[in-house]
């Protein structure tokens, strides 16, 4: 799966805070995401330096 798109939705969202919340990336997602998909997801996001936590 191409994660792209979330990945700069992601990256606009974390604007000042310099995060994103778990509730914020769920509604980027795709309905019936797999859990594979979802680490995958998340490790891209580690990886350009966006962090995901609880609000």
């Amino acid at each position: 799966m191409d994660w792209s798109e979330t990945v700069r939705k992601a990256h606009a969202l974390t604007g000042v805070k310099g995060y994103i919340t778990f509730d914020q990336l769920h509604q980027m997602l795709p309905p019936n995401v797999r859990s594979e998909d979802l680490e995958i997801l998340l490790s891209t996001l580690s990886d350009n330096g966006i962090l995901v936590q609880d609000e």
